[in-house]
């Protein structure tokens, strides 16, 4: 390996009392350290790194520790002997410090037979220009070669103001990625898997080179990474070399953008059709200006790789990158899914269909028809595949693959789903607050197959299956209010952990309208009649339901209202510590609300 920096070494290093320093700069992570350590032989240099170092007496320590580490009996003598002299006063205590005394001692015992290596400036307490009278001090008293490796740009600028009186010569090093990369294969375990990254090698360096690092660290973790990746292929994936390429090229791509800092979690969900959801935001946003996503900006970097790739899922992907756990189990779930391994007859028809550029005719043919018999008997449930079969359906009729106008397929797909509802086979909507999350514009590592024309037919849709799901779940409103009407009879806590957020536990019912499904009368009744030590969880938990998340739960206000006219009206029907006890249970923020409403309506009244 031959580099500037290398050859100016050997040239500095066969120099007699220079009298000036070398310096080396360099972004961190770039190997500075290591090319110079390793361009300059054991037998050649001394190292010292000012690494926490607060004084230049320290520094002088670590140099002599370096270039004459035989002398600690010297020090210690020194040391002792300084200590005694301060015991007997007088003139012997005027003298400099023990180690004071023992560093100019034992400097003038060093022999400038190799070149001083200094590091780790910047991590120094010293200011700059003792560090210059420091190296000053090796150049022109001890005649020394000094090389100074500096990381910190701002340092360097420190330095430039006095580097004329120091530095004769300044270098700034470049990335030796393939001597790196055999030095960071050499520490991998295992000779089959340190075979399997040598031979990812070219695919490394790729990705390494289009992604613009510059940090030899971030290929340090890269190799590491691929390393654990490895363990988790089978040998059906290993013997097939094309699924190998496409894994290794995307495992590497977004690993490196991910360390780099130029992707996040939420850059890495969805990847799959991220150009045609950037072109169809063009599309809508017409001649507004559109920002281009990270993910796309990356994509760009990485041209000879294809980033939407799904041989590893957007799941497992953060899973690996962002929360660092490599599932075995997940891993080769994933790459077995994928269209290398994947058996056509065991795929879902529309699997075959959003894939009809890549298989044979008649096979997608096959599937088309399977997927219309799919529709016609409402076999699909699954919301996500229902949304790819819909979407499907429309690109069809666009292209004249139906028979149909899209505002008919947007008709048919709305019937679908009002049949599974009133059919029971509608899934109920989730309980989480973005529960359609999960297939709001993709599903299963697929985009939908949409276009700007189909996009306003599909959206009704889609919109459409949300509000249904929901229907579903409101059905099971009675059922579920009878369960929360125990607890408020029996388990207050337990009631309250049911329908408010907590840090801990489940809240299934924090964001759900089911309250309203109880009658108020029965609900009021029911509080009043449990135990006294049990009043406080309802109230508490009234109070958080309507406070935190009122707008959510806009459906129970009324609801609410005539909860808190009950409790007033048994408050004042009452006698004693009794309707002491009901009136103090009843939220303020809930009175005001209902006070609040009484005004509203008398207003309209006298209007």
């Amino acid at each position: 390996m031959t580099s500037h920096l290398r050859k100016y070494l050997d040239y500095y290093n066969k120099l007699n009392a220079p009298e000036y320093a070398v310096l080396v700069t360099g972004p961190w992570g770039i190997g500075k350290t290591y090319q110079v350590r390793h361009f300059l032989s054991e037998s050649q240099h001394y190292y010292v790194s000012l690494f926490g170092m607060k004084s230049t007496e320290e520094v002088h320590g670590a140099v002599i520790a370096a270039v004459a580490p035989n002398v600690e009996k010297v020090r210690r003598g020194v040391r002792e002997l300084g200590r005694a002299a301060e015991k007997l006063g007088g003139w012997f205590s005027l003298g400099a410090s023990a180690s004071t005394l023992a560093n100019a001692l034992l400097r003038k015992q060093l022999v400038p037979d190799r070149t001083l290596v200094f590091d780790d400036m910047e991590r120094s307490g010293l200011p700059s220009i003792e560090i210059m009278g420091v190296l000053n001090t090796y150049l022109y008293q001890h005649k020394f070669r000094v090389v100074a490796i500096a990381h910190d740009e701002k340092l360097v600028e420190d330095f430039k103001i006095i580097k004329e009186k120091v530095f004769g010569q300044t270098i700034k090093v470049e990335p030796q990625v393939e001597d790196a990369f055999d030095n960071f294969l050499s520490l991998v375990n295992g000779v089959h898997i340190a075979d399997f990254v040598d031979g990812c090698r070219d695919l490394v360096l790729q990705a390494f080179r289009e992604s613009g690092a510059t940090s030899l660290r971030v290929l340090r973790h890269l190799i590491e990474d691929l390393a654990r990746l490895r363990k988790a292929l089978t040998s059906d994936h290993l013997a097939n070399p094309e699924a190998v390429r496409e894994l290794v090229g995307l495992f590497c791509a977004l690993n490196i953008e991910v360390r780099t800092g130029n992707l996040n979690a939420e850059d890495l969900k969805n990847r799959a059709n991220a150009v045609l959801r950037y072109t169809l935001r063009i599309q809508r946003k017409k001649d507004e200006e559109v920002a281009k996503p990270p993910f796309l900006i990356a994509a760009e970097r990485h041209a000879s790789t294809n980033l939407e790739s799904q041989i590893l899922s957007d799941a497992v992907i953060n899973k690996m990158f962002v929360e660092g756990l490599y599932n075995k189990i997940e891993i080769q779930n994933s790459i077995d899914n994928s269209q290398h391994f994947a058996k056509v007859e065991e795929m879902a028809p529309w699997k075959i269909v959003v894939k009809f550029d890549e298989i044979d005719d008649p096979v997608v043919e096959a599937a088309s028809a399977r997927m219309h018999q799919q529709f016609e008997r409402r076999e699909i449930t699954d919301s996500g595949e229902m949304l790819h079969v819909f979407a499907l359906r429309m690109m069809m009729a666009q292209h004249g693959l139906l028979e149909e106008r899209l505002e008919d397929v947007r008709d048919q797909c709305i019937d679908y789903i009002d049949e599974l509802l009133h059919g029971g086979q509608l899934p109920a909507r989730g309980l989480e607050w973005r529960w359609y999350e999960g297939f709001e514009r993709a599903y299963d590592g697929h985009v939908y197959w949409l276009t700007a024309e189909t996009e306003p037919y599909f959206d009704k849709v889609r919109n459409h299956l949300i509000k249904a799901r929901e229907k579903a779940l409101e059905c099971r409103f009675p059922a579920i209010a009878e369960e929360l009407l125990v607890l408020v009879e029996s388990d207050g806590q337990r009631f309250f952990e049911q329908v408010c957020e907590t840090r801990g536990g489940e809240n299934p019912y924090a964001l759900i309208p089911v309250l309203a499904a109880i009658p108020p009368p029965d609900f009021v009744e029911t509080w009043l009649g449990s135990a006294n030590s049990n009043w406080k969880w309802i109230s508490w938990a009234l109070k958080d339901r309507y406070t935190v998340h009122r707008s959510e739960l806009s459906r129970e206000r009324d609801w609410v209202i005539q909860v808190i006219r009950l409790l007033e009206k048994e408050a004042n029907q009452a006698h004693g510590f009794r309707s002491l006890r009901i009136r103090r249970v009843i939220p303020d923020d809930l009175r005001e609300l209902a006070d609040a409403n009484d005004g509203l309506e008398n207003k309209r009244d006298g209007q």
